[in-house]
């Protein structure tokens, strides 16, 4: 007899995975070939809402840094994207009032975007740090996804602390064999390597602070416009039939 429990399917939103893909072309990446080695029809990219499974979006993004030489792609794509290219979550994110009503929102509504990454914040000090963890494994496709998430969440700080600040300390889970390249958002902060998961400091005191209006659209956030990724067999294939379809519908 079967079993009826059922594994978790680790996904990304495919509006994400397009906005990388658009990058990696834009600097030269022979995207064709490489969504065709990573398993991704190009097709499916297109499909808002659509999903794309973590272990082929990491295999893209590895294969993006070989094809153009780097260890550190997230970095440049996260400094070169804005928060509201994540579609609803991105916009749910811009009409925040605080840092901490920010950091709040975009924890609680990550899994809108990925069931496979997983953010939450500690306590230390005067200090909060905001961890990043992969189910999937730590290797260099995760990397960059954690690096693209840390460069947009310094730039949004910064749109209320101003651009001079930086994080006291980041730390990264994967070890990367080639240095990071300068970062002005990490100028002053202290980096560390090989950690247990990924984080960036955040001082307490920042929390109240007031966080300029990122988002233009002015209506009520509505927390059921984007579901959570789903984590089942079942769920998956439904909502890939429902983004499929009103696909076709357009």
């Amino acid at each position: 007899m079967a079993s009826k429990t059922q594994s978790n399917v680790a996904v990304i939103r495919a509006e994400v995975v397009g906005l990388y893909c658009q990058h990696f072309q834009s600097m030269g990446a022979p995207l064709g070939r490489l969504l065709e080695r990573a398993g991704i029809s190009p097709e499916l990219i297109t499909v808002s809402n659509a999903l794309v499974p973590s272990r082929n979006a990491y295999h893209l993004a590895e294969l993006a840094c070989s094809s153009l030489q780097t260890e550190h792609l997230g970095l440049q794509i996260g400094r070169s994207s804005s928060l509201l290219e994540l579609g609803a979550y991105g916009h749910h994110l811009g009409k925040t009032s605080t840092i901490g009503a920010y950091l709040k929102r975009g924890i609680a509504y990550y899994n809108t975007l990925n069931n496979d990454e997983r953010l939450w914040l500690s306590s230390h000090g005067a200090e909060l740090r905001l961890n990043y963890a992969t189910g999937s494994n730590r290797g260099l496709g995760t990397y960059q996804s954690q690096l693209f998430t840390m460069m947009l969440t310094v730039a949004t700080l910064r749109h209320a602390t101003g651009s001079g600040w930086c994080p006291r300390e980041v730390g990264f889970a994967y070890q990367s064999r080639e240095p990071m390249p300068p970062a002005a958002e990490f100028a002053q902060s202290r980096v560390v390597n090989g950690c247990n998961h990924t984080y960036l400091t955040i001082p307490k005191a920042l929390l109240r602070m007031p966080l300029p209006r990122i988002s233009a659209d002015t209506s009520p956030v509505s927390e059921d416009s984007q579901p959570p990724v789903p984590t089942d067999v079942t769920g998956l294939v439904m909502a890939q039939v429902d983004a499929l379809g009103a696909k076709i519908g357009d």
